[in-house]
Parts: C-alpha cells; structure tokens; sequence
C-alpha cells in the first residue's frame, strides 16, 4: 500500500512539474505557419469545375499539435458565393510540415444563376477565404486566416432552339412526284468565350404524328464564340410512303404538330474538357416555311 501512495504521490509531482513547465515556457509555444502553396483544376466540364487548394502547414514547436478543422468562404465579384466548414483533424508532428489538400467544386449553373454577368466570361475570376483552426498547448484554440485569388475558365452549355421545317423542292419522275425535300432549321446559341465544337448529333423528327427523320450526324461543326449558328438537316419523304396528303400539305397553308428530340454531342479546345451530351426537346404547332 505504502509503495501504491509514493508512486502515486511521484506521479503526482511528476505531473504538477511537466504542467508548470508548461506554463512557465508558454511564450516559447509558437503558432504553426500556414500559406496556400498551389491551386489546381483537377476537372473541367460543362457542369463543373473541380479545384484543390493545396495548404502547407509547417509546426515550428517541438511538441506536436493538432488542426481542428477549417472554415471557408468562395467569393466571385467580391461577394459570396459558397461558403462552408471542415472538421475532419489533423495532427501535426512537432517540427513537422502537412500539406492539406482541400476540394471545391463550382457548378456552372449555379454560378451562372447568381452572377448572370459573368456567363460568357473566357475566365472568371475568383478570391478563395479560410481560416484555419488548431488546438495548441496551453495556449488553446486559435485561428489562422489565408486567402488567394485566381481564375477559372468560363464555360456555357450552348443552347439548341428549334427554328423551322422549310419546303425546299417536290422531286419529280416523269413528270409525277415522288418525293418531297424539307429541311429541319435548328440554331445552336454558343456564349463561350473559347471555342466550342458540335462533334456530332442525334435527332428525330415526328410531324402530325408520322416520322419524318430519324438520324444522326458526325460532322463536326466550329460553333462561332459568342454568335448563334444555324444548323440545317435535310428531309426527303417518299410521296408512296406517306400519301398524296403530303402534296396538299405542301399546296396548303396546313398547322404542322412537331416532336423533336435531339442530342448534342458538344466539345471544347479547352484541356481537361471531355466531350460532352446535352439533349434537348420540343414540342408544338408551326406553319411550313415555303
């Protein structure tokens, strides 16, 4: 028993001792340097872009110590955009240095939604905020706050309007007609900045309720930056197939019932950007373009 009390009391005068040590040597217990050392984009897409900020964090005391976590804020136009916490921990070895990796993601839709001027930007410019929190040794918790700018490259989802279904010529044989040419008008509203392709696209076509197209087209196409681009598909329909009624469609001022569905195949010369496919669908009543 008496063995249990000395060790006890030792570990006791040990502990009062290690503590006042502590206190006494408080000025000597210094805060960690912090510095955001790099940025990437680590994804590039149509939707989104994925950005890691790379955070050196170097402890110049000789006991270790630990990050809590850290707060932070995106701003684009020198207002908030996102802002959030992260509290996943970290220890830091005494004399040590981390590098914490931290990923953000910007979605362009959103981006495009708050800030309607920046839409059509070739890049945006952005200020990155955080404040990073760490528990030292009798000092407690404090806050170390780190910020940088930067610039994202500003990309758009081109938009596809339907235009018209135009009479372009009745095919003959023999004086009796065959077929009928129409063709499908389309136009591609390209905002980028930066150079956009239509590597290629899908479609099909019902008019009062019948198909008259259903396809697809590899041609690439150079989608003009900033300008609307029209697309036109051409339609050949056999009169033996559809009936005498497409020829008094044609003679006729007939309301056209259209169903279009379409998928754009979209590509940019911008690295990191993968090919990308957007559908798009409309519906509704137009008169033939003669």
């Amino acid at each position: 028993m008496k063995k249990i009390l000395i060790l006890l009391s030792f570990f006791m005068l040990y502990s009062c001792s290690g503590l006042m040590n502590m206190l006494n040597n408080q000025d000597t217990i210094k805060k960690p340097n912090a510095k955001i050392v790099d940025v990437k984009i680590t994804g590039l897409s149509f939707e989104k872009v994925d950005l890691v900020f790379d955070i050196e964090i170097q402890n110049p005391n000789s006991v270790g110590i630990n990050m809590s976590g850290l707060n932070y804020e995106l701003l684009i136009n020198d207002q908030d955009f996102i802002d959030g916490e992260d509290k996943n921990p970290l220890k830091i070895k005494s004399k040590g240095k981390s590098i914490v990796k931290f990923p953000l993601s910007l979605t362009y839709l959103n981006l495009y939604r708050t800030y309607k001027n920046v839409e059509g930007k070739k890049d945006i410019e952005y200020e990155f905020r955080t404040k990073l929190g760490f528990t030292l040794p009798v000092i407690g918790e404090v806050k170390i706050p780190l910020k940088t700018k930067g610039k994202i490259p500003g990309l758009s989802i081109p938009n596809l309007k339907f235009k018209s279904i135009n009479f372009v010529k009745i095919k003959k044989k023999s004086f009796i007609p065959v077929g009928v040419v129409f063709a499908l008008k389309m136009a591609v509203d390209n905002k980028n900045s930066s150079s956009v392709f239509l590597n290629g696209m899908n479609y099909k076509l019902n008019v009062n309720g019948k198909n008259w197209l259903d396809g697809k087209s590899t041609k690439k196409i150079n989608l003009e930056n900033k300008k609307e681009s029209v697309i036109e598909v051409p339609i050949y329909l056999e009169v033996q197939k559809l009936g005498p009624a497409i020829i008094d469609m044609v003679r006729g001022n007939t309301k056209l019932d259209y169903e279009l569905d379409t998928d754009l195949l979209i590509g940019s010369s911008l690295p990191l950007v993968k090919e990308f496919k957007k559908n798009f669908s409309f519906k509704g009543k137009t008169n033939l373009v003669k």
